[in-house]
C-alpha cells in the first residue's frame, strides 16, 4: 500500500517538475482577516519548491521501500510509518508556503516528529537524545515567534512578496539564529550527532532532505542580505572545521556519516554568505540524495553485522556482498567530488569561485579548501575499513538479500551519478567563463591526493602528535634511511655508478692519465732515440 502510494505520488511530482520549470503557481485561501491584518493559506509552486519537492518525494520513497524490509520485525512497523509520512508532510509544508505561519507549522511539525522518531526504540540513550533534540528545536522555534514579533510592522506575514530590507535587521537575525538551529551551527552543533540513536531511515530523511536542510531552504528563500554574512559566516566556517576534523577521529559508522552532514551543510551555508544561492540550492539536492543513500548502505551494514557500528569491527563486508560496497564507494567518491560524478559540478565551481574572488577574507577560503582534504581523509578512513580491513572479521554475520534493499539504493545511486550534471542544465547558473592554467586547476586535486595520503595514518595519534609531520622530517626516520639504503643500493651503486657523475669522472681522470703516459712515453722514446744517436755520431 504504501510502494503504490508513494509511486502516485513519485509520478504527480515528476509532471508538475517539467510543468513548473516554465511558470509559477501561487494559490491563496484566505482564512479570515482582522482589519488590516489578513491571514490565509497561500501555496507557492516555482521551480525550487517543486525540484525539492520532487527529490524529498524520491528519497522518501527510497527509504519507504528500504523501511518495509528493515523494520520488517518491529512490532510498531505500523508506527513507524505514519510517523515518516506525517514527517515528510510536514517538510511539504515548509517548502511550498511563503507565510511565515504555515512554515511554522511545517516547523513545530518537525520538531514534534523528530522527538517521537528519535526516542522509537524507548531506552535511555535514545530518550536522552530526543529531548536534547527537541530543546535545541524549541530553541529556533522560539527565535521564530520573535521573528514574528518584530515583522508585525507590515501587516502581514507572507515573506515572498516584500523586500527583506523592510523586515529589520532584528528580525532578520532572529531568523539566522533559527535556521542555525535546524541546521545544527555552531553553538547549536551538540543534538546532531546525538540524533543518531533514531532507526537509520529516520537518519537518512533527517539528515538528507527533510529537518536539517530546512534552515538552509528558508534562508535561500530570502535572496539579499549580504550585509549580515560577516560574523555569520566565520561561524559556519568553524562549524565546518569543527566536524571535519570530528568525522576524522570517530569510529562510529553513523556518527561520522552525521559529521559529514554537518560539515557539507557548514559549506552550503558559507555558499550563501557569498552570495551564490543556485549553487547551494543545487549541492542541497545533490547532498540530500549522496547522504540518503550513505545512510542506508550504512543501515544495510549495520543490520547484517549485528547492530555493531564501530569501523574497526566492520571488516571484510566486501568479501561477502561486493554491491553494497560499491554503492558505499560510490557515495562517499560522489560526495568528495571526483570529476563528473554529482558534488563535482558544484564543490568544483564553488572552489574555483573562491579561489578567483576570495570575496571576504583568506581565511575563509583556506579553511574550506583544509575541510576539503580532511573530508577526504574521513571518506577514504571509512572505505578502507570497510573493504581492505581482515584483522576483526566475526564470522557471526547476518547478510540479507532482499530485494527492497537493491531497489531503494539503486534509485538513489542514480541520482547520485547523474543528477549533478542534469540540474546544472536544467537550473541556469549565472555563471562566466573562467580560464585557469594547469596547475590552478589541479590544485584542488593536489588537495584531495593529499587528504587521502594522510589518512592511511592514525590521526590522533601521529598527525597531531608530530606536528603534521614536522617531526618526522626532523628527526630520525627509519623509513626515510630504509629508502635511501635502497636508492643507495640501485643508484648510487648501481647504474649511477656506470653512467653517472662518478663514471663521467674516472672517464675523464683515466683520459687526463692517459694523455701524460702517452706524452710521458713518447718523451722518453725520444729521449733514448737522442743518446743512441749521439753514442754514433762519437
Amino acid at each position: 500500500m504504501y510502494f503504490k502510494m508513494s509511486l502516485v505520488i513519485f509520478y504527480s511530482l515528476m509532471y508538475m517538475l517539467f510543468m513548473m520549470m516554465y511558470f509559477d503557481l501561487f494559490i491563496e485561501w484566505e482564512i479570515f482577516m482582522s482589519n488590516s491584518l489578513d491571514f490565509g493559506f497561500i501555496m507557492i509552486l516555482d521551480w525550487m519548491s517543486v525540484i525539492f519537492l520532487f527529490i524529498l518525494f524520491i528519497i522518501s520513497l527510497s527509504v519507504i521501500i528500504y523501511s518495509k524490509e528493515y523494520m520488517y520485525d518491529d512490532k510498531f512497523n505500523n508506527r513507524f510509518i505514519i510517523l515518516i509520512m506525517l514527517f515528510i508532510l510536514s517538510m511539504v509544508f515548509l517548502i511550498i508556503s511563503p507565510n511565515f505561519i504555515m512554515v511554522l507549522l511545517g516547523w513545530d511539525g518537525l520538531g514534534l516528529i523528530s522527538f517521537c522518531l528519535i526516542s522509537f526504540y524507548q531506552n535511555v540513550k535514545s530518550l536522552n537524545a530526543s529531548i536534547i533534540t527537541f530543546f535545541f528545536n524549541r530553541m529556533g522555534d522560539s527565535f521564530i515567534y520573535v521573528m514574528l514579533f518584530f515583522i508585525l510592522k507590515i501587516n502581514s506575514y507572507n515573506f515572498y512578496f516584500y523586500e527583506i530590507n523592510k523586515f529589520g535587521s532584528l528580525s532578520l537575525m532572529c531568523l539566522f539564529f533559527a535556521c542555525m538551529t535546524k541546521s545544527a551551527q555552531v553553538p547549536f552543533s551538540v543534538w546532531l550527532p546525538l540524533a543518531m540513536a533514531a532507526p537509520t531511515p529516520v537518519s537518512s530523511l533527517v539528515h538528507s532532505s527533510t529537518l536539517v536542510t530546512s534552515g538552509v531552504f528558508l534562508l535561500i528563500r530570502f535572496e539579499s542580505y549580504i550585509y549580515l554574512n560577516c560574523f555569520f559566516e566565520v561561524l559556519f566556517v568553524i562549524t565546518l572545521l569543527l566536524s571535519s576534523i570530528s568525522a576524522c577521529l570517530e569510529n562510529d559508522m553513523k556518527k561520522i556519516i552525521a559529521l559529514s552532514t554537518l560539515s557539507q551543510l557548514s559549506l552550503m551555508m558559507v555558499m550563501l554568505m557569498e552570495g551564490f544561492l543556485e549553487v547551494c540550492f543545487l549541492h542541497l539536492l545533490v547532498h540530500a540524495a549522496i547522504k540518503c543513500l550513505l545512510f542506508l548502505c550504512s543501515g544495510y551494514i549495520i543490520h547484517s553485522f549485528n547492530s555493531e557500528q564501530d569501523i574497526r569491527m566492520l571488516s571484510s563486508f566486501v568479501s561477502f556482498y561486493p554491491v553494497m560496497i560499491g554503492y558505499l564507494n560510490i557515495s562517499f567518491m560522489s560526495l568528495m567530488g571526483l570529476p563528473f560524478l554529482s558534488a563535482y559540478y558544484t564543490k568544483d565551481f564553488f572552489l574555483e569561485i573562491m579561489y578567483l574572488y576570495s570575496f571576504n577574507s583568506l581565511f575563509v577560503m583556506v579553511m574550506i579548501y583544509f575541510s576539503i582534504m580532511l573530508t577526504v581523509m574521513y571518506s577514504f578512513r571509512l572505505i578502507y575499513n570497510l573493504n581492505f580491513s581482515w584483522f576483526y572479521f566475526s564470522p557471526w554475520v547476518n547478510f540479507f538479500k532482499d530485494y527492497n534493499f537493491i531497489i531503494s539504493l539503486f534509485i538513489l545511486l542514480s541520482i547520485s551519478l547523474v543528477m549533478g550534471s542534469l540540474m546544472m542544465w536544467m537550473i541556469s547558473l549565472s555563471m562566466n567563463l573562467f580560464l585557469f592554467n594547469l596547475w590552478v586547476k589541479l590544485f584542488v586535486y593536489f588537495i584531495m591526493f593529499y587528504g587521502y595520503f594522510i589518512s592511511f595514518y592514525k590521526f590522533k595519534s601521529i598527525y597531531f602528535q608530530n606536528l603534521f609531520f614536522f617531526e618526522d622530517l626532523i628527526n630520525q626516520n627509519k623509513y626515510f634511511y630504509l629508502w635511501m639504503n635502497l636508492f643507495n643500493k640501485m643508484v648510487e651503486i648501481g647504474w649511477g655508478e656506470k653512467i653517472g657523475g662518478m663514471s663521467i669522472y674516472l672517464n675523464y681522470k683515466n683520459m687526463v692519465m692517459n694523455y701524460f703516459n702517452f706524452h710521458l712515453l713518447k718523451s722518453q722514446y725520444i729521449f733514448i732515440f737522442f743518446i743512441i744517436f749521439m753514442f754514433y755520431l762519437i
